[in-house]
């Protein structure tokens, strides 16, 4: 297995991939010295994986929809709007 920098990969990507394509050999690309990650040639078997973690939404959070059963914030902006007056009156009275 062969191992490269980041910037000879950069450098050189397409040559490396028709040669992982056409040999099957795979290239290991290394950042700083560290492996990094590895280019190897496609095989529908190995592609057969879990699907990777869905992505988290706003909506997996328990916080999520915690005011939805409060009445007075049924209209969240004019709940704001009544937060922001209550304290210009307070300010600039």
């Amino acid at each position: 297995m062969k191992t490269l920098s980041i910037a000879e990969a950069r450098r050189d990507f397409c040559a490396i991939a028709a040669d992982v394509a056409e040999t099957g050999e795979s290239v290991v690309i290394s950042r700083y010295g560290v492996p990094n990650l590895i280019i190897m040639k496609y095989s529908p078997e190995a592609a057969k994986t879990d699907p990777p973690p869905r992505k988290r939404s706003i909506k997996d959070s328990p916080l999520f929809g915690m005011w939805a059963d409060r009445e007075d914030m049924a209209d969240p902006r004019a709940w704001i709007e009544k937060q922001r007056e209550e304290r210009r009156k307070r300010l600039f009275s």
